[in-house]
């Protein structure tokens, strides 16, 4: 017998769990690694040099700022698809998911998917929809950022080349209804599948709709700020290094590194981010010291940041929203309103 019931979400989060705690001791890893590479003394010497007053409160600010313009893109899409979630606990949601941001690909964060389907009975399949819309956003965003330094990098137009292919096949699977039909009735042959090609269905109906003009160009639009906010906090850690990197070429930096990191489906790009860094910033002649600092800080910045703000998140959706059923919450906030 099928059940079409969700699993509990403290299942999904035993396992994204285990995932962080497993990106963590990676990261202490790798990050004692490049220390030893780079020399403790050059490291050191680095950043004992380096503003924090000003420009490490400038950067976290600017990845916040990024954050938060990714939090209304995804309050948006509530709005536009009639969810019927209050703002306050979807935005809840949508900061607790940051708390397994440090998974292969992303995936910990599909858990704002059961928390609003156990809450607020938000079909899965549409929530996955807009999950992996964000994904295509973020992954077209951070290569616009990138474009601008192609010229003054050559060696990385290959891996410019390959996203932009990966960004063109996920769009077509998306927008294809050609594709899903035949996709769908190739499934709905056995009937172990049919329950599957059914919530495939929805999927792609969603999908698509996502794909129309404003919907698709608000939130492209807020990708593009978004990440705009981190590219130029990397500026910033390089001003701050006092290295003469021009703008686009730091955005170019952040942006290639990431999605490269993204494209190595490791817990959190952990390696594929540090190491392409590393590789454009040597290009650059930048010293092993700064460079590995320069690493480090934007990560411990954008990274981590976000899974210890999604831990303080999760923990007030908890305490605020995990023992109240969805029809208490929704009564309770309307009779507050």
């Amino acid at each position: 017998m099928t059940t079409n019931t969700p699993p509990h979400p403290e299942v999904a989060w035993a396992k994204r769990r285990r995932q962080v705690v497993l990106a963590l001791g990676l990261a202490m890893l790798l990050y004692v690694g490049l220390t030893v590479w780079s020399g403790w003394s050059k490291l050191w010497k680095a950043l004992s040099g380096f503003p924090v007053a000003t420009h490490l409160t400038a950067v976290l600010g600017l990845v916040l700022l990024g954050l938060l313009l990714r939090a209304l893109r995804w309050e948006y899409y509530n709005r536009y698809l009639g969810w019927n979630v209050p703002a306050k606990p979807n935005l809840l949601v949508f900061l607790a998911s940051f708390a397994f941001t440090a998974t292969p690909g992303k995936a910990g964060e599909v858990v704002k998917s059961f928390l609003l389907r156990s809450r607020y009975n938000v079909k899965i399949t549409e929530s996955a929809s807009v999950l992996m819309m964000e994904r295509l956003q973020d992954l077209l965003a951070v290569l616009v950022l990138a474009a601008g330094g192609l010229a003054m990098i050559a060696s990385a137009r290959w891996y410019f080349v390959l996203c932009a292919l990966i960004v063109l096949g996920v769009t077509v699977l998306l927008i294809s209804e050609t594709l899903h039909n035949v996709m769908l009735r190739t499934l709905q042959r056995w009937q172990r599948l049919q329950p599957i090609a059914e919530k495939l269905d929805n999927f792609f109906r969603v999908g698509r709709s996502l794909f129309r003009l404003k919907p698709f160009a608000v939130g492209l639009f807020l990708a593009l700020l978004a990440w705009a906010c981190e590219g130029y906090a990397l500026h910033l850690l390089f001003q701050g290094f006092q290295l003469k990197i021009p703008m686009l070429t730091s955005f170019f930096i952040y942006g290639m590194a990431t999605v490269i990191g993204a494209l190595s489906m490791l817990p959190g790009g952990l390696g594929g981010f540090e190491a392409s860094m590393l590789f454009l910033l040597n290009t650059l002649k930048v010293s092993s010291g700064i460079a590995v600092a320069s690493t480090v800080l934007i990560r411990f910045c954008t990274l981590w940041t976000a899974s210890l703000l999604g831990m303080l998140f999760l923990g007030v959706w908890e305490f605020t929203y995990g023992k109240e059923p969805a029809e208490d919450t929704a009564r309770s906030e309307e009779e507050e309103a």
